[in-house]
């Protein structure tokens, strides 16, 4: 078995005069979906509280919070699938999240989040 050493690191690194080769070789993640879109902008929706044992795209600090979808993307790879060798499809949304809600009442900043529509719940 290779260890990850520094050196061994550097030996498996890409030249810089490959790196638009390998960037442009990657396939694209679009994935078209039967499943209709539950959610539309300007909807508020619930990030589901859970805590899978594998990959997940739903970062923590988010669960079980609600947000307001305020773009959608298009159906795209669910990457929790994707991880186990399954192509899945499902559509993508931007959730924008009031920062006082996640981080208490002295942060007044608005993050967003791309979620996968498995992810949210109607709130």
């Amino acid at each position: 078995a290779l260890i990850a050493t520094p050196d061994n690191l550097a030996r498996k690194r890409a030249p810089a005069s490959a790196v638009a080769t390998i960037l442009s070789s990657g396939g694209p993640c679009d994935l078209p979906t039967d499943d209709p879109r539950d959610f539309q902008v300007g909807d508020s929706v619930r990030v589901i509280q859970f805590n899978p044992t594998g990959h997940t795209r739903a970062p923590r600090y988010v669960r079980g919070h609600i947000g307001t979808v305020s773009d959608y993307h298009g159906s795209f790879i669910l990457p929790d699938e994707n991880s186990k060798g399954n192509k899945v499809g499902q559509h993508l949304y931007n959730v924008s999240f009031d920062g006082g809600v996640l981080w208490g009442p002295d942060n007044d900043s608005t993050i967003h989040v791309d979620l996968w529509q498995s992810y949210l719940e109607k709130a």
